[in-house]
């Protein structure tokens, strides 16, 4: 990517250009389910603009603050659902290893 397509780049394309977990086929709104799938999306939507935010702040559209504060935004939704993730698949060891 050249620096005129950067400039070309609109900051709110990346960020608004994943669908919502609720137009996902296979996606069922009920029970935990749809928490889950809004958990991790915000956390890839959160990523797509902290990038999108880095890539404006090449061509001089963006702060150094806006990219730290994207970045640091980006990072605790990560983090955030990494602890969902870990806290879904030590439930899931849990129940398997137990006697019927």
């Amino acid at each position: 990517m050249n620096l005129d397509q950067l400039r070309s780049l609109d900051p709110t394309q990346v960020a608004t250009s994943l669908p919502p977990p609720s137009t996902i086929r296979g996606h069922q709104d009920s029970g935990l389910n749809g928490h889950f799938a809004e958990i991790f999306h915000s956390a890839v939507v959160s990523l797509r603009n902290a990038e999108q935010i880095s890539v404006s702040s090449m061509t001089g559209q963006a702060s150094v603050q806006d990219v730290a504060e994207a970045l640091m935004d980006a990072e605790r939704q990560i983090q955030f659902s990494m602890t969902v993730r870990d806290k879904i698949t030590s439930a899931f060891l849990e129940l398997t290893h137990m006697a019927i």
